[in-house]
């Protein structure tokens, strides 16, 4: 992949930290699950690298998942986490439970984020509001 591909790459996601940037905490490892084919963890490596956050890149520890991934992560500062290649779901469970006990943060994923929490708790309070009212069914 070009340098200049590379830095495309990196800028769209730059975004990913800057516009959760209040919602990172410095002093604690960002942790994500990284997947075949997706360049996010050497994305994610370089962004903390430029933001001066340790980076942990879990990665399904077979022969087939691409070295040039986990070759640029290290290159970033990142540090490598393998983990063994079950099933998606059981890997990211268990990413979340290691991030736990470890004190690590990982970005928002919308099921297990505190924001997201709150704000879905919020609208469903909206909704069920309308629906009492019967504003709801006015609209439909």
């Amino acid at each position: 992949m070009s340098e200049a591909k590379q830095n495309k790459i990196v800028e769209k996601n730059t975004a990913v930290i800057v516009g959760i940037g209040d919602y990172i905490d410095k002093s604690k490892p960002l942790t994500h699950l990284s997947v075949y084919g997706s360049w996010t963890g050497w994305v994610l490596s370089r962004l903390c690298q430029e933001y001066d956050i340790e980076f942990i890149s879990a990665y399904p520890n077979t022969e087939k998942f691409p070295k040039v991934l986990l070759e640029r992560v290290e290159g970033n500062g990142g540090k490598l986490h393998p983990m063994r290649p079950n099933m998606m779901a059981f890997m990211q469970n268990k990413l979340n439970t290691q991030a736990k006990e470890n004190g690590w943060q990982q970005l928002p994923v919308a099921s297990n984020h505190p924001l997201y929490i709150s704000y879905m708790g919020e609208r469903m309070k909206e909704v069920l509001k309308d629906i009492q009212s019967g504003k709801f069914t006015k609209q439909w």
